[in-house]
């Protein structure tokens, strides 16, 4: 239909738990793998803006 590979959104506010994991993953990477089920964090969305571009 469209043939978009992206779309571009802005996070306008998260889910208190959601923010409490990616607050623990921002100071932690490892913690990523503690969730059930384990995050990539590199690879998730919502994840990616946390690492530098060098390491993804």
């Amino acid at each position: 239909m469209f043939e978009l590979d992206e779309i571009t959104v802005n996070v306008l506010c998260r889910h208190e738990e959601w923010q409490r994991i990616r607050d623990r993953i921002a100071s932690d990477p490892s913690a990523a793998q503690s969730q059930e089920p384990p995050i990539e964090p590199r690879e998730h969305p919502d994840l990616r803006d946390l690492f530098p571009d060098e390491t993804r």
